[in-house]
């Protein structure tokens, strides 16, 4: 299975998943929708419960995620409730390729 094939696994079933984005540290993170952005790569919106984070906002919180930056990724097997603030009709989602 592919990379994309775990995300839309996870998200279809709403499965906590552990990434290691970049190399940088593992995090774990909830799947909500990945998508083509317009600038043609594929993201991954996600909310980050715990783990490595160099992002300004605090954890929890919303953070995209570039599919070809993560280098690791392993399904977990607790499910999530939808976060808040997740809109899943948002313009940026126009371009969806799964998503709650």
């Amino acid at each position: 299975m592919t990379m994309m094939d775990n995300i839309i696994n996870a998200i279809k079933s709403k499965c906590k998943v552990e990434v290691n984005y970049k190399g940088e540290g593992y995090r774990i993170v909830c799947p909500h929708v990945i998508y083509i952005s317009n600038t043609g790569k594929t993201l991954v919106d996600s909310y980050q419960l715990s783990g490595y984070s160099n992002h300004r906002e605090k954890i929890p919180g919303w953070r995209p995620f570039d599919l070809e930056k993560i280098v690791a990724l392993k399904i977990l097997g607790e499910t999530f409730n939808i976060a808040p603030g997740y809109n899943p009709l948002s313009d940026r989602y126009s371009n969806a390729i799964a998503k709650i």
